[in-house]
């Protein structure tokens, strides 16, 4: 659940902002929203199939590749490369989750951060379209977080 409300928080901070605080709160993040993936793949991995476990690996390794400070490798922006196999990753993981115990309105979240992601870089207007696609990916967080906190057994349990 932190690592929804802080990434919902942040998404409109002015993302030019620099300085050992900021990486530090964005470190922080990140290695929550490290440990959210795994919690949510654990919680709906019975009923994900394939496609969950796809979605997870790729989602665990796009955040694993932004935790810590950014930068370049072999003239390829890491922090981009990993948001967007995180967001690949989750979308393809909400697509098998869909009919899991994971609350639909995540799956939905999610696959629309990814989608409005990229209509940010189609429309080459970050800004606003980054905003919303980090709103909506906390959020979805958030909801996958209280939804474990009620329900832990949900996976047992048939979907509701």
């Amino acid at each position: 659940m932190m690592a929804g409300v802080l990434r919902a928080g942040t998404s409109f901070n002015a993302y030019s902002t620099s300085g050992v605080e900021i990486e530090v709160l964005y470190l922080a993040i990140d290695l929550l929203l490290l440990f959210a993936i795994v919690a949510v793949y654990a919680y709906v991995r019975e009923r994900s199939g394939w496609m969950g476990l796809v979605g997870f690996i790729l989602a665990l390794a796009g955040t694993g590749s932004i935790v810590g400070p950014d930068g370049t490798l072999g003239g390829v922006d890491m922090y981009v490369s990993g948001a967007t196999t995180l967001s690949i990753g989750l979308t393809v993981l909400s697509v098998g989750a869909w009919r899991a115990a994971l609350p639909r309105p995540v799956c939905a979240l999610w696959i629309g951060s990814t989608l409005i992601g990229v209509g940010g870089i189609v429309a080459q207007g970050p800004g606003v379209w980054f905003t919303l696609a980090g709103l909506a990916l906390g959020v979805g967080f958030l909801l996958a977080g209280l939804r474990m906190w009620r329900d832990p057994e949900a996976e047992t349990m048939g979907r509701t």
